[in-house]
């Protein structure tokens, strides 16, 4: 004779244990995984990047709002570097400029070349290397920013970046100082280049 299934008290003990599991299953790992959705979203994106395009058409594809940084190379010529901080990895794009087009904009300037990489989050306590890393943490006195005032936007010395903000310039700076071949250290900075070309071509 099959024995029905009765619905007592510790079944439902066993029910609710599984979900609380299951519950804190998730609300453990769902951030993690969403992180690396995002993360694998932007390597994806950043495969599609090819020289002739400029900062703002490669900001369109990769989807993300990144923070542009303009400056030259060992050899003087003129560079740009897009940095992306995703939770789990900071992202950067290093791209040569063309500046011969007649582009006024410099978002607008074509790329010769185009690079991402994938840099290992700094910890907490990353402090500035190189000089540049340095200035940008500790601005010098020649080193203005905007202020607004009763006269309107006047030129004042930058204030010192604390906290996440000093760990960021420092970090990226640094990186910067290192993929333009200013400093010959790699510093310590761990990073990996993301391939381009078509996704479907690449081996894991």
């Amino acid at each position: 004779m099959r024995r029905s299934f009765r619905f007592n008290s510790r079944s439902l003990l066993i029910v609710v244990m599984l979900s609380a599991i299951t519950c804190a299953t998730i609300w453990q790992f769902w951030p993690q995984y969403r992180a690396y959705r995002a993360r694998m979203r932007f390597e994806t994106a950043a495969a599609q990047l090819s020289a002739g395009m400029t900062v703002d058409e490669i900001s369109e594809i990769v989807g993300h709002d990144g923070r542009d940084h303009y400056s030259s190379d060992a050899q003087g010529a003129p560079v740009a570097l897009t940095t992306y901080f995703l939770d789990g990895a900071w992202y950067c794009i290093y791209m040569k400029l063309d500046v011969t087009t007649g582009a006024t904009l410099s978002s607008k300037w074509p790329c010769t070349s185009v690079e991402a990489f994938r840099l290992a989050v700094p910890p907490a306590s990353y402090l500035p290397q190189t000089q540049a890393a340095k200035d940008e943490v500790f601005p010098t006195e020649h080193m203005k920013t905007m202020r607004d005032s009763p006269n309107g936007l006047i030129e004042v010395r930058a204030s010192p970046l604390q906290g996440e903000d000093a760990r960021r310039a420092a970090y990226i700076q640094d990186f910067y100082e290192h993929i333009s071949q200013r400093t010959r250290s790699d510093l310590g900075i761990t990073y990996d280049r993301i391939p381009q070309g078509d996704p479907d071509d690449r081996k894991d």
